[in-house]
């Protein structure tokens, strides 16, 4: 089996741009395309070429090209991307990183394997900064197609314990599955750790360094997390000549793609309790509203947990 070396990425916002830069660190040649020009033409490297339009992409149907799709869901549609496999060699793949829904997925990677085209669903996980230094990848499809290019997926991908970051992990729309789920339980996790932090913080016993230092302190146990470190270390940040505390700078409003919504609804459809994610998109929903929730406050006053009501500091943590 010919390995491929040479990636097309298509979609050159943040996310599509630091992984053509993730893929270029790692010396595979990266065709870029975006409708916008001035992102086209921001990446300079020597294995590094740009084209104006998707046609020119048959310029290089003399070799098998892994070409991903780096595009929001709502811009993706089966005839498109129907062209696209028109132009390229047979044995090439279409790799969607996209959030696609995973029943979407499972529709394309089905269909397009009737018609013998190559095409992966694959969740995308670490953000701009993963995607630049090496994200998590769930990755849905035929094995055979995934192996055409594991090396790839390998290497531009995390690795932990030196153990890749970068999975198969079954047929059709599993890797955008398992992405789903990964985003429910990561809306769960912020939450908590938002409600603690709102605890200890009202309580009025607890300064902003010292939530940070009970934070680090819980990254030595089974709490430990991304995300409570990168809390731990925003916490306590200061700016404008150390006088006020980055969070309180930011407004209180927490946006959402709809991406999280899919996993409520899935497990609404097959009966399953997840209290907690389900909880976490609600206040999400709330948190957006900033209007309603003005509104809401002058009608109802807040109760907050203060120190009176534990005996000490360590009885309000546990």
């Amino acid at each position: 089996m010919t390995k491929i070396d040479t990636a097309v990425v298509i979609g050159l916002g943040v996310m599509g741009n630091n992984l053509a830069l993730n893929i270029l660190d790692k010396k595979f040649k990266v065709i870029g395309y975006d409708i916008d020009s001035n992102k086209r033409n921001q990446i300079t490297h020597n294995l590094y070429f740009n084209i104006d339009n998707l046609n020119d992409l048959e310029a290089y149907n003399n070799t098998a090209l892994a070409v991903f799709l780096m595009l929001p869901a709502d811009k993706l549609n089966d005839d498109n991307i129907a062209a696209i496999f028109a132009l390229l060699h047979p044995d090439s793949v279409i790799i969607d990183g996209g959030n696609s829904h995973f029943k979407d997925s499972i529709r394309r990677v089905d269909a397009f394997h009737k018609m013998q085209f190559n095409y992966l669903g694959v969740g995308i996980s670490g953000g701009a900064q993963g995607a630049l230094q090496g994200p998590s990848m769930m990755i849905g499809g035929n094995e055979t197609q995934y192996n055409k290019i594991k090396h790839l997926f390998e290497a531009i991908g995390a690795s932990f314990d030196q153990i890749s970051c970068a999975r198969y992990i079954g047929t059709s729309g599993a890797g955008h599955f398992v992405k789903m789920i990964h985003n429910g339980i990561e809306y769960a996790l912020m939450q908590s750790i938002a409600e603690v932090y709102a605890l200890l913080k009202t309580s009025g016993a607890f300064t902003p360094e010292e939530i940070a230092e009970l934070f680090k302190t819980w990254q030595n146990s089974e709490l430990d997390s991304y995300l409570l470190r990168i809390s731990a270390n925003i916490i306590s940040e200061k700016e404008q000549n150390d006088t006020v505390y980055v969070l309180d700078q930011i407004k209180d409003q927490a946006k959402h793609k709809g991406t999280g919504k899919w996993v409520s609804q899935f497990a609404f459809d097959v009966g399953v309790p997840i209290n907690g994610i389900n909880a976490a998109l609600e206040s999400r929903f709330l948190s957006s509203d900033k209007r309603l929730r003005t509104k809401i406050n002058r009608v109802y006053s807040s109760e907050y947990q203060t120190l009176d009501n534990f005996k000490s500091k360590e009885s309000l943590i546990q």
